[in-house]
Parts: structure tokens; sequence; C-alpha cells
């Protein structure tokens, strides 16, 4: 019942996801709470920054995760058209595919299985996308 380590992600903190073995959490740059374009991998163990991977400037990551059974990591970005569901690949380090969601719905949490992701709507719906192999 103690507060045993606190890690510093050098900005404003968005979105926290354990994926195979490691805390994730989404980061600014700065205090700026609306340009969360970093992802922070962190020993769950002893609190260490293991790495940072910057997203660029065209991905705004929001504060819902889902970790995949694969060992991806799911995430929900603000775009110029609404809301992209991006999957990270952290043995890569890179996001290696996104789709567009429903531009009249606004995403609110995710859950993910082996052959899809769903998507919680404000609206009161869950939305389906399908999961495939990279080709």
């Amino acid at each position: 019942g103690t507060v045993g380590v606190t890690v510093p992600l050098g900005g404003y903190a968005a979105g926290f996801e354990a994926v195979g073995g490691s805390l994730w959490a989404a980061a600014s740059g700065d205090d700026v709470a609306n340009m969360i374009q970093r992802l922070i991998r962190i020993d769950p163990v002893t609190g260490e920054v293991l790495g940072r991977h910057d997203l660029g400037p065209t991905t705004a990551v929001r504060d819902m995760f889902a970790s995949g059974p694969d060992g991806s990591l799911w995430f929900v970005g603000s775009g110029e058209a609404g809301s992209t569901l991006h999957r990270f690949d952290p043995g890569e380090g890179r996001v290696d595919a996104s789709v567009d969601l429903p531009g009249d719905l606004t995403p609110t949490a995710l859950a993910a299985t082996p052959s899809s992701v769903w998507v919680a709507n404000y609206e009161g719906s869950v939305t389906r996308v399908e999961v495939r192999p990279p080709a």
C-alpha cells in the first residue's frame, strides 16, 4: 500500500497499457496535452524507461489503449478526418497499420482479440475492426 516509484515522462502523460512484459505510456514532448506523439516503454519492476518512440507529426495519441494477443499495442489517434485506430509493433518500434474510424462516432475504449479490435463509442455503440495478419 505504498508508492514505490514515480517515473517522469518528460511531458503531459495520457494512456497506459501493459504489453508483453513492459508498460507503455503515451506522453507529449512538453506540457501540451493535445500533442501526445510519443510512446514510452517502462520496466514494470524497476520503473526504468527502456525506450521512447516518437510517432511523428501526423499521429496524435488519445488516451485509449489495448494490448493485442500478438504483443502489439493498439491506440486511437486524432487526425484531420476524426479518429484513427493504430497498431504499434513494439518489436519494430513503429506504427505498422492504421484505419480511419467512422467520423460520426466518438471512441471511448478499446478491447483487442486475435481477430478484431472492438471500439466502444460515446454514442452507445461498439465498432468491430477486423484484424488481418501483415501481408
